[in-house]
């Protein structure tokens, strides 16, 4: 039983950074249209959005979309205006 959690956990974390990382390149994108600010501030306030809903989930599914895909994705491009 511990190790289906384990692995339950593990595969949220894994999408979240693969979202994180797939994000880049959308995030230059907006950044070369809009400047730096303000996709990173944004991206930043959308992803603290998405982390705190999933703090209230019941489900993995959801917990997956909301922290791995949706926060994963809009902190990925926070991180990409700080590079």
């Amino acid at each position: 039983m511990i190790l289906d959690k384990a692995a339950t956990l593990m595969h949220c974390t894994l999408i979240h950074k693969c979202a994180y990382s797939l994000s880049g390149p959308f995030a230059s994108a907006v950044a070369n249209r809009f400047g730096c600010r303000t996709p990173a501030v944004l991206g930043s306030v959308i992803a603290a959005f998405f982390f705190f809903i999933s703090t209230f989930v019941n489900s993995v599914d959801t917990l997956i979309f909301t922290y791995g895909i949706m926060g994963g994705r809009f902190l990925g491009g926070w991180k990409c205006m700080e590079i």
